[in-house]
């Protein structure tokens, strides 16, 4: 519960600001040269967002791990002009044996009562594909708030998946429905944090 109402209480901030950004990013488009100069991933949102953009939506918002508190990353993708935007989640967890990386999707989907339900599903993370077991689960306190959850699945997987996020402004993960950016800034604080010990 306390993670949506940080989640929906970050997204409304940011959704007051998209407008002006919107319009910022529209008189101030960069040149190819100075697209050319920026790391692979920044360049790789900037063109995301104008294709967004171009297709008559209002942009993407990334909020990364810093800018959550070291809780998670998050990107908000407005497809239309008044939607509500597809919301997923980056978070950093641990089972005791050190740190994992799980995602979330929150979207209308049918609840996993038992683990044999689980789904295994391969996404695409910076092109390369990982397994993931997928299961639905409702929002702590909100029954009604549904959310799908995607938890890497094999150690390579996460050794990939942990590369990318360490090494990269941006990490891209296609989830079936396209590529959605996360801002990695903040990761390597919480994964040192989270990857601790536990006595």
């Amino acid at each position: 519960m306390r993670d949506f109402l940080i989640v929906k209480k970050t997204m409304v901030g940011f959704a007051i600001l998209l407008s002006a950004a919107t319009a910022h990013s529209e008189g101030s488009r960069l040149t190819d040269e100075q697209l050319d100069e920026l790391p692979r991933s920044t360049k790789k949102l900037i063109l995301q967002i104008r294709d967004v953009m171009n297709n008559g939506g209002r942009g993407i918002k990334v909020v990364s791990f810093k800018d959550s508190d070291y809780k998670f990353a998050i990107t908000a993708i407005y497809h239309g002009a008044t939607d509500e935007p597809s919301m997923h989640l980056a978070n950093i967890s641990s089972d005791g044996d050190g740190a994992s990386i799980s995602f979330k999707i929150y979207r209308k989907c049918n609840v996993t009562r038992r683990e044999e339900s689980l789904l295994n599903r391969v996404i695409r993370v910076d092109g390369t594909n990982i397994s993931t077991v997928v299961g639905c689960g409702t929002e702590p306190g909100k029954p009604s708030m549904t959310q799908e959850v995607f938890l890497l699945k094999t150690p390579a997987g996460r050794d990939y998946v942990y590369k990318q996020f360490a090494e990269n402004p941006f990490v891209f993960v296609d989830f079936g429905g396209g590529e959605i950016p996360f801002d990695t800034d903040g990761f390597d604080e919480i994964w040192k944090r989270t990857n601790e010990p536990a006595l």
